[in-house]
């Protein structure tokens, strides 16, 4: 629109404003009320003033049926009765804001109505949060209610809707209390049926096995497993899958079935593993992940092969080896944040043949991420000093060595992660 245009528009408004009832309908003295849309469309305005621009503004804006002027407005009488509404729901929100008897609120948000004292199951936020949408909800309400049609003036006492909130916490209370007890119930079953999910230690011929697993929830997103390979082979797997609680022990269910099904029969460690990350990653949804490290043991051999998908590194402990002490870093990333092709590539297996007297240990990241009280990590260097000083200490002893030094560099502060210590020793 060219300023010639923009000038004869004026000059129409203008007029408008100054001949037409529907174009002079005014909110609470100051607010124009929009003959087409019917929404308040100018503040601060005075009629006898020029014509105002916020008004130019709102229907070359904001009003979907001005439409240049073609459009039909409301009848005067539609615009009068808009008008009111928006007067009185002005005065409503004052009220819902700042008079007491408008703010009875149960433990549910649930506003009570002054006139008819019943719950209305609107929700009222804080005076300061109230918005144009929760004033509507009122004033529809108000529009059917009996006490209100009655008497605009006449509220229930403050008593008798003090009461009627009071006796409304005490059953929302008892609900609250059946609805903990019932997930607490819940929870409790989860986690046993997901303790009958991971097994015990196996008794291997020529080795020592141990376990340490300490949930820092009900349920847990750590697990580990021994897979039957094939006769004189058994795979080996711990894994910890990111978050904790209910979600985490539902992808933990279903990487160590996946583990399993790809494990028998299959002495390739990273095949496995490949597998396993193809068949997971759709359904993860790049929301969650999953590290493993897998191995499969040979224990007519004794070769180890492995793979390590974004897991910690394996420490390997033996006084007669040079030197007493390894970490095996092999490459790999975490299961479940690619389809296939980097993971694959990417994916290490490392074969190592193990002598009497090795002592394999495995970890989640709640071990070596255990924090101090001021934010420092319990760290690998740490949990490699303590394996070293156990030469010859029977597993279930170093296990708890481990456990109790990390409660002490905790100084107190709580758990905030799965635990799992997987332990095994070459006799």
């Amino acid at each position: 629109m060219n300023a010639l245009q923009q000038w004869l528009l004026s000059r129409r408004v203008l007029r408008l404003l100054g001949r037409d009832e529907c174009w002079r309908v005014i909110v609470q003295g100051d607010k124009w009320l929009c003959p087409y849309c019917g929404e308040l469309g100018a503040e601060d305005l005075r009629l006898e003033d020029p014509v105002d621009a916020k008004v130019l503004r709102h229907l070359q804006g904001p009003c979907p049926l001005w439409r240049e002027g073609s459009g039909v407005p409301r009848p005067y009488t539609e615009l009068k009765i808009r008008a009111d509404q928006f007067q009185r729901k002005e005065v409503l929100a004052d009220k819902i804001r700042f008079n007491p008897l408008w703010r009875h609120v149960d433990l549910d948000g649930s506003w009570y109505c002054p006139y008819c004292g019943t719950n209305t199951e609107i929700l009222l936020p804080l005076p300061e949060e109230i918005s144009a949408s929760s004033v509507d909800e009122v004033f529809r309400h108000l529009e059917q209610c009996a006490g209100a049609r009655q008497s605009r003036e006449e509220y229930r006492p403050a008593e008798v809707l003090r009461r009627a909130v009071d006796q409304a916490n005490e059953k929302i209370k008892m609900r609250r209390v059946e609805i903990i007890q019932e997930w607490e119930s819940n929870l409790r079953e989860a986690r046993r049926r997901q303790m009958q999910m991971l097994p015990r230690s196996p008794k291997l011929p020529g080795m020592d096995v141990h376990v340490v697993y300490k949930p820092c929830a009900s349920v847990s997103g750590d697990f580990y497993d021994f897979v039957q390979v094939a006769p004189g082979k058994v795979g080996i797997a711990i894994g910890d899958v990111s978050g904790h609680g209910m979600e985490a022990a539902l992808v933990m269910g279903v990487a160590k079935k996946l583990l399993e099904i790809h494990g028998k029969g299959n002495p390739g460690a990273a095949q496995v593993l490949k597998r396993t990350n193809a068949d997971i990653y759709p359904d993860l949804g790049k929301i969650s992940f999953v590290s493993i490290w897998y191995g499969v043991l040979d224990l007519q051999s004794r070769h180890l092969r492995f793979a390590r998908a974004g897991h910690n590194p394996l420490i390997l402990h033996n006084e007669s080896r040079i030197p007493a002490l390894t970490t095996y870093n092999s490459e790999g990333m975490i299961v479940g944040v690619d389809r296939g092709p980097n993971f694959n590539s990417q994916l290490e297996e490392v074969e190592i043949e193990l002598v009497p007297g090795d002592t394999l240990v495995q970890y989640t990241d709640g071990v070596i991420e255990a924090q101090s009280r001021t934010r420092e990590q319990f760290g690998l260097e740490r949990l490699c000093d303590l394996v070293a000083a156990c030469p010859g200490v029977d597993l279930m002893e170093m296990g708890r060595r481990i456990e109790n030094a990390i409660e002490d560099f905790r100084e107190g502060g709580e758990q905030d992660d799965d635990v799992t210590i997987l332990a095994l020793r070459l006799q």
